[in-house]
């Protein structure tokens, strides 16, 4: 029997992967309508196949068939989640393109209220020459210009006083036609203002709008991530009753160090595409939510080190669970580096949960990715002004996406524990602008 279970856990892992080979992620941009249609192909094919592991579970002789039909659903669970994160930055760069009218808006707005400001101002000294003038006429009387005027001892003064009448004149009407003038161009600016009130006011429907869209899609889209996460676990779990002697279990050893190569290709990628601007202006492709403010977890506030970096589990009974080095693993058994530092705190959740408490970036900088990782799971990546890379994997959430600017001890995500991961906790990890893996310790 356990032969038969081995045999059949080589062809599953064997389907799983050429499933993924057979059937990449398009990498061309696709319609919320289309990835809509596709997620729901899959999640019929997926519901068939939980159909028939539903009674293959019930029978115990059949458990090489119900590992298949797991790791058949398991590739397939990987292309539904796929599809629904190519939807969740659809919908994200749809709120982010809102955001940056909206943006637009408010500077349009401000200088329109600047330029009426000043228009004020202008009427309001305008108002008080034509005060003055106004004074001074009134106190001159009626008769003052036929006096100035008959006043005059000769054609020359007579001329001259006609001239200074003509002028003053002039100038009063100049004045009188300024203000009409100024107030025309206020009315126009109040006009303008309300027009850009009103569309700013529709544009913020619509994002709000969007905002509760993507809050659903993003609530369906955790539970699936808790699901598949799930399956992970099981899969974990059968994979280590497996004899580690057996030519089938190092065949499994063999697979999953090859989706670990994919995932070092993957990050190398996002480090890669982050080193022209590590300035702290990187960006990525968007994904994830959107922020929600440096707070950290229980009232804790981190002690921030903006030389440095600071530890990214923002809770103080937080501890080690794993250092960064060689050590056993945990599936294999054999001599690996770990290439960074398992944290964790009292209440992180477990297997299970609840999930709640915070991770934060350990320096601040620029999300250069925000998304799932295979078997790294929901995993945050932020490049940083000295061209290092940190990484966070294993998340609940994520609270930030990628091209967003952060600040040290801002919240990017709650701890969990998605894709290969046997409790919650924070794989945390420090590379340099190279992609080479560093000993966190020493930096925080």
């Amino acid at each position: 029997m356990k032969n038969k279970l081995f045999r059949a856990f080589t062809v599953l892992i064997s389907l799983t992967l050429m499933f993924n080979v057979m059937f990449p992620i398009s990498s061309s941009a696709a319609t919320k309508a289309e990835l809509e249609d596709k997620i729901e192909s899959i999640e019929t094919k997926r519901k068939e196949q939980e159909e028939k592991l539903a009674e293959l579970r019930k029978d115990a002789t059949k458990q090489a068939q119900y590992v298949d039909g797991l790791y058949k659903q398991l590739a397939v669970f990987q292309q539904e989640m796929d599809a629904y994160q190519e939807k969740i930055n659809v919908l994200n760069d749809g709120l982010n393109e809102i955001n940056k009218k909206i943006e637009e808006k408010n500077k349009e707005i401000s200088k329109i209220e600047k330029k009426k400001k000043a228009k004020e101002a202008e009427i309001k000294e305008i108002k008080a020459k034509l005060a003055v003038r106004l004074r001074a006429t009134y106190m001159a009387g009626s008769g003052s210009t036929l006096k100035l005027l008959l006043s005059a001892d000769n054609l020359a003064s007579y001329l001259t006083t006609s001239e200074m009448i003509r002028r003053i004149a002039d100038n009063d009407d100049r004045i009188v036609k300024s203000l009409i003038k100024t107030i025309e161009v206020h009315k126009k600016l109040i006009k303008d203002l309300d027009e850009q009130k009103n569309e700013l006011e529709k544009e913020q429907k619509v994002l709000n709008q969007k905002k509760t869209e993507y809050e659903e899609e993003f609530r369906v889209f955790q539970d699936k991530q808790t699901e598949l996460t799930n399956k992970y676990h099981e899969a974990y779990d059968i994979l280590i009753t497996l004899d580690k002697e057996s030519q089938y279990f190092r065949n499994q050893i063999q697979y999953l160090d090859k989706e670990q190569a994919n995932i070092e290709a993957q990050i190398q990628a996002v480090i890669n595409a982050s080193r022209p601007s590590t300035g702290g202006s990187s960006g990525g492709s968007s994904s994830g939510g959107s922020s929600s403010g440096g707070s950290s977890s229980g009232g804790y506030t981190p002690t921030l080190n903006p030389s440095g970096y600071i530890n990214p589990v923002a809770d103080p009974n937080r501890y080690m669970s794993s250092p960064y080095g060689y050590r056993t693993d945990p599936i294999s058994g054999e001599r690996k580096l770990h290439g960074g530092m398992d944290i964790t705190c009292p209440g992180a959740g477990g297997r299970t949960g609840p999930f709640t408490k915070k991770i934060v970036a350990a320096k601040s900088g620029t999300v250069s990715f925000a998304g799932w990782m295979s078997g790294y799971g929901n995993t945050v990546m932020i490049s940083h002004s000295d061209g290092f890379t940190t990484l966070y994997a294993h998340n609940y959430s994520l609270t930030v996406s990628a091209g967003q600017p952060v600040s040290q001890g801002q919240q990017i995500s709650i701890m969990g524990t998605t894709g290969y991961s046997t409790g919650a906790h924070c794989h945390f990890e420090i590379r340099d602008s190279y992609g080479n893996k560093i000993n966190p310790a020493p930096y925080i």
